[in-house]
This record gives structure tokens, C-alpha cells and sequence, in this order.
């Protein structure tokens, strides 16, 4: 499936990809309207498979604000989640989803 804006090129692409590879986490911020959406959908099609939920959905934000652990556990993974800042809980989510350890260097895994 394409998407109307990937006919932009996407310069922090092949960084995202990188990080994937070797980092539990990646964590995508930007302005309003920046095309994050988009982007996140686009790597989920065609480079990195994954579950995509959103957090605009009222049932998701409903579940992981009800119960963070279930959330994750039923979740398929890998798992983009979209809108996170909706979810109040939304820190001691990103701690039970990946447990605090560092590299070899000292440099926290999660970006």
C-alpha cells in the first residue's frame, strides 16, 4: 500500500530503520501535521512489519488506561503506538513495555 507522502523523501528513514534493528524502542516526535502518522504507516507496509494501533481510538486509550499490563500483553509485537500522549499512564506504560537496561556503552536502549 502507498501512501501520498512517500513520494517525499524521508531523510531520518534509514536512522528509524537503524535504530529498529538493534533498539526496543523508537520514539517518532515532530510538529503537528509533520506527516508522522503517515510515516509510522509507512514503515509498518514496507520495511518493518508491525502491529499499528492508535490511540485516537477510544477503545484502545480505554484499555491501556484501564489496565497497561493486559494491553501489552495481548498486543502483537512488534507495535507502533500512535497518539501516545493521549494516554495519561503513558511513562509507567513505556517502563512495563521496556524494562530499563543499558548498552555496553551506558547509552539507555530506548531512543
Amino acid at each position: 500500500m502507498r501512501f501520498p507522502c512517500s513520494a517525499y523523501q524521508r531523510y531520518i528513514l534509514q536512522n528509524v530503520l537503524s535504530s529498529l534493528a538493534d533498539t526496543p524502542a523508537v520514539f517518532i516526535r515532530g510538529p503537528r501535521q509533520a506527516g508522522k502518522t503517515t510515516f509510522v504507516q509507512q514503515i509498518s507496509a514496507e520495511y518493518y512489519p508491525a502491529t499499528y494501533v492508535t490511540l485516537d481510538d477510544l477503545t484502545v486509550l480505554s484499555a491501556v488506561t484501564r489496565d497497561p499490563v493486559a494491553f501489552v500483553k495481548s498486543t502483537p509485537k512488534p507495535v507502533i503506538v500512535d497518539e501516545v500522549q493521549r494516554a495519561p499512564m503513558r511513562f509507567p506504560l513505556e517502563r512495563i513495555c521496556w524494562p530499563c537496561r543499558s548498552r555496553p556503552s551506558g547509552i539507555p536502549d530506548t531512543l
